[in-house]
């Protein structure tokens, strides 16, 4: 008679790990820019066996990840990496860096884990492993005040030019999504000529130079309104509602399944009511960033 199959749980399987020979210091959490060595594969045991869980953040993150006035790093994915150190029993150790230095380290095995308001996309899920949704977002523009009026009169003025919105995450977008923006902010009359131009970070878009060169920032609308408020020369516009969307995920490296796995039903499961949480304290903690407008 075969014997019963228990459901997977995550505390059954980081006990095996655990009694295994692998040993975990006391829960620590320590934020820190450090430089990781890739000197083995990436795994949930070797993140164990090593005490220390590497995770790089994206820098220009607002409001995900971001440094306080104190320069505290702080943020809703830096709360959710803490909780999941707290679970491994492991030190939390961070490399902040751009998106693309994230990836190349997620490649190099330099890191664990990527965060810091990283969208799924079909692009980047053929490069790295990416966990399931977290959190759904909606997209929204980050417009300077002087050109609000330009983009939200679009149907009724036509600019005779392309709208030019800069883009911080290349791989979130296509021709399907600038055709879709084009769709929602011709409304019923014709449909403007978009363009999506990358840029290295979201700051670019914040200087001088970037306020004339680019009509809007395309991001979400939740990290969006962090961005207004930190920059009061600008505004959201929700110009999509709720249609225009995706979902947060957290880069994983290397090809362990157990990490995933693990990630998957401890650690995102069980951490989607701190959102609420977060998102009720974020008013007060940005308050604490300071931005020198030009």
């Amino acid at each position: 008679m075969n014997a019963p199959v228990r459901p997977f749980s995550p505390e059954i399987l980081l006990r095996s790990l655990k009694e295994s020979g692998l040993r975990a210091t006391s829960p620590r959490r320590r934020i820190v820019g450090v430089l990781f060595a890739a000197t083995e594969p990436v795994s949930l045991q070797a993140i164990l066996a090593r005490r220390v869980l590497r995770v790089g953040v994206r820098r220009d993150g607002l409001p995900w990840a971001f440094r306080n006035r104190q320069g505290r790093l702080v943020g809703y994915d830096i709360d959710l990496m803490a909780s999941l150190a707290r679970d491994l029993e492991v030190r939390l150790e961070v490399r902040e860096g751009s998106l693309a230095q994230l990836e190349q380290w997620l490649q190099q095995g330099a890191i664990d884990l990527a965060v810091g308001g990283i969208q799924a996309s079909p692009q980047r899920a053929i490069r790295h492993r990416l966990s399931r949704g977290y959190l759904t977002v909606h997209l929204g523009l980050v417009v300077p005040d002087g050109k609000v009026a330009l983009v939200q009169n679009l149907p009724q003025h036509p600019l005779g030019r392309p709208l030019r919105i800069a883009v911080a995450d290349a791989d979130s977008t296509g021709p399907e999504l600038r055709d879709r923006i084009a769709r929602e902010l011709g409304g019923s009359g014709r449909r403007p000529v978009v363009e999506l131009l990358p840029v290295a970070s979201k700051d670019v878009f914040f200087t001088p130079a970037g306020q004339q060169r680019f009509d809007a920032l395309l991001t979400t609308a939740e990290g969006g309104s962090a961005w207004a408020v930190l920059h009061p020369r600008t505004s959201l516009l929700a110009a999509f509602r709720d249609r225009v969307g995706g979902e947060m995920v957290v880069g994983v490296a290397g090809a362990d399944h157990a990490l995933t796995t693990y990630l998957e039903t401890s650690f995102i499961a069980g951490n989607i009511t701190l959102y609420d949480t977060w998102r009720k304290g974020l008013s007060s903690q940005l308050s604490l960033i300071h931005i020198s407008e030009p």
